[in-house]
């Protein structure tokens, strides 16, 4: 079957860098294109190539409407579209209510994502699975900064285990806040990408965001906080036990690599964490978001079940 689709503007994009974008379009749905001066033609089976012109069709209308996308967005858009043929990309855009992330507009890059974003707006506690560069720790803090320029929470606590990326640097010079902080940079580097410098020096200064290690959170009250936990497969299960302990009640986001980083005794595995929370409506296990790591992502996406 061949059909034939006007591009109405934003060529470009569209077609990204090398045409990177409709090579992804053509790989997902198995067809083939080819640009006729403003027209585009669309051949494959009957099926797919009706999908194809239908995603095209919402990419003109989003144009007309005045839209400007570039070529990560508008892949993010094909991606989410061609693993989810029911959404449209006005959809995905517009997904659940208008959202503030502070200086950035955050589009998910794939279904997963939209999935792990979806289930952190409507759980209290997630637990996300996935190898480094899915968007586990930078999603799960532009929710948090969502929620706290929304007035939902008072505070965002992050937190992670002190562990060194398989060498040990000794012991650091300076205060204890100096000697944490080269552990907790991953955070700071995601609000400072979120937040106006000065704004975000001004809540950690209140205490409106807090980065803190995994060690000095026992006997915590954390009321109306959104807590993240990150690289949580460095704890061990009694750790992981209290941290759910202190933070019961309140939204919790877990996050977990596919592999560990560092040996530790009685890793916290979601295995583990299965048998630590129980509960009868079931925290969500979601799956991280393939950036370039598609392939390795996928071993892992089967984390991506609900209790």
């Amino acid at each position: 079957m061949r059909r034939t689709v006007p591009i109405a503007g934003g060529i470009e994009p569209l077609f990204g860098t090398l045409d990177e974008n409709l090579k992804f379009l053509e790989s997902a749905l198995q067809v083939t294109t080819q640009l006729q001066d403003n027209h585009l033609a669309i051949e494959g089976e009957p099926a797919q190539v009706n999908r194809a012109v239908r995603i095209l069709d919402e990419y003109n209308q989003l144009v007309r409407e005045g839209r400007v996308l570039d070529n990560g967005e508008v892949k993010a858009l094909l991606r989410v579209a061609t693993e989810e043929p029911g959404i449209s990309l006005r959809g995905i855009l517009e997904t659940g209510r208008p959202r503030a992330f502070g200086k950035k507009t955050i589009t998910p890059k794939s279904a997963n994502q939209r999935r792990y974003m979806a289930d952190i707006e409507r759980h209290d506690m997630v637990f996300a699975i996935g190898p480094g560069g899915t968007g586990k720790t930078y999603l799960a803090v532009a929710m948090g900064v969502s929620s706290l320029l929304a007035k939902q929470v008072n505070r965002i606590i992050l937190v992670r285990p002190a562990v060194e990326a398989g060498e040990r640097l000794g012991f650091l010079p300076g205060t204890l806040q100096q000697k944490i902080d080269p552990y907790m940079r991953p955070l700071y580097d995601a609000l400072y990408d979120m937040l106006d410098a000065d704004k975000l020096e001004r809540y950690l200064e209140k205490g409106i965001i807090e980065v803190a290690p995994l060690a000095f959170m026992r006997g915590r009250t954390l009321n109306d906080s959104f807590v993240i936990l990150d690289e949580a497969q460095n704890t061990t299960s009694e750790q992981m036990k209290m941290f759910l302990g202190e933070n019961r009640g309140h939204r919790v986001c877990a996050l977990q690599r596919a592999r560990r980083r560092a040996p530790q005794p009685g890793p916290a595995d979601h295995q583990s964490l299965r048998r630590i929370r129980r509960q009868p409506d079931g925290a969500p296990f979601a799956a991280g978001v393939p950036g370039e790591q598609q392939g390795e992502f996928r071993k892992v996406a089967g984390c991506s079940s609900p209790w």
